[in-house]
């Protein structure tokens, strides 16, 4: 493993995450996070997000990216500070969930649950680096997630409980956002309409409003019905719109805005 970082220039996952763009899925794979309850009851019980609802996705974002771009001291060290803070995140459901019961014990550090977060990131890149940048082979795809395994590893999740492969990658997720786990519970359905409609004071709507369309545009169906989100083909007609929009002016930008700082004072370490 080279100490100047993770993931070389050249990688597919270093070409992909240098986008700015791709950041405007950041609030699609935190709605997805927080859909599952028990990652929902530790944000609710263990953070101030309903004051900040925006700190947690600033922190992962932040997080993800010092990994993907920092060396590996930088890299180490972000994840050991997740990790601290993680520690005291742990209690029980107060009611039952879906299929998590009341009194059903949940922790931070439990598996199923760092999968579960990392993979709607993972999922979300691609999804976004199609959408506003390039459409991704399936070849490019498997290369992608295949990639992603030295993400999972450094932030201590063994290879055999993170997907095998990108098919099975695929079959997660479908999983997840099928078989009637996600946004089960009052709190996991709160923390959606606090990311959706974010309790800040004097947040100009005209910023707020695209934003909250884009977003709802970019979940799952399923996923948004279980949150109680409209959604109707009037929506779908203005996100199309949206989308095709962003795509090309974010082709007008000039190639210096369409990498991310953390990109580009790594490329000088690389160099």
């Amino acid at each position: 493993m080279d100490s100047r970082g993770l993931y070389a220039p050249q990688s597919l996952t270093w070409q992909i995450n240098r986008h700015p763009i791709i950041l405007l899925g950041g609030l699609r794979a935190l709605l997805m996070q927080v859909a599952h309850p028990l990652v929902a009851q530790g944000v609710a019980e263990h953070s101030s997000f309903q004051k900040m609802p925006l700190k947690r996705l600033f922190r992962t974002l932040d997080l993800m990216l010092t990994v993907t771009f920092g060396d590996l001291l930088q890299a180490q060290q972000a994840v050991d500070a997740i990790g601290q803070a993680h520690l005291k995140v742990k209690g029980v459901l107060p009611q039952t969930a879906g299929p998590y019961k009341q009194g059903q014990a949940y922790h931070a550090e439990m598996l199923p649950l760092k999968v579960w977060v990392l993979a709607t990131l993972v999922d979300t890149s691609m999804r976004m680096y199609d959408l506003f940048v390039q459409p991704l082979g399936l070849g490019q795809r498997k290369q992608y997630y295949y990639e992603s395994f030295a993400m999972s590893r450094m932030l201590g999740i063994p290879d055999e409980a993170w997907p095998c492969d990108y098919d099975a990658f695929e079959k997660y997720m479908r999983e997840m956002e099928q078989h009637g786990i996600m946004a089960k519970g009052t709190t996991a359905k709160q923390l959606g309409r606090d990311i959706m409609y974010p309790p800040i004071a004097g947040l100009p709507q005209f910023l707020v409003s695209p934003l909250r369309m884009l977003t709802l545009g970019f979940l799952p169906e399923s996923l948004r019905k279980d949150f109680g989100f409209e959604w109707r083909n009037r929506n779908a007609k203005i996100h199309a719109a949206w989308v095709i929009g962003l795509r090309l002016f974010y082709r007008l930008w000039p190639p210096v805005l369409k990498t991310l700082p953390y990109a580009r004072k790594a490329k000088k370490r690389w160099s």
